[in-house]
């Protein structure tokens, strides 16, 4: 199920590995996770944090479409002692506008 909904097979699968404490089911927890990725997808189930996403999105009132792979980003960046971000939340940064 949590393979299913947050659609991430092997975090699934360490994670009941972790939970049960026995590696002895490794290798049928990992068959389950892969067919709960591939029921989930054969019956297009959005992830559950993209989901989540476009209704925070919606009740601000921005207009997105997570089935449209063109408008995700990705962004990294690496945050140094001393550095201005450093110390910031999230919400704080004054991130670089995306022109698509």
């Amino acid at each position: 199920m949590v393979t299913a909904v947050v659609r991430a097979p092997i975090t699934g699968t360490i994670l009941i590995t972790e939970m049960t404490g026995s590696f002895s089911h490794l290798l049928s927890l990992a068959i389950v996770s892969i067919v709960a990725y591939i029921v989930a997808d054969i019956f297009s189930s959005k992830p559950i944090y993209e989901s989540l996403l476009e209704k925070i999105l919606h009740n601000q009132g921005e207009k997105i479409s997570s089935s449209n792979k063109k408008n995700k980003s990705i962004l990294e960046f690496a945050v140094f002692m001393g550095s201005a971000l450093d110390g910031l939340q999230i919400k704080e940064v004054k991130w670089p506008h995306i022109v698509y």
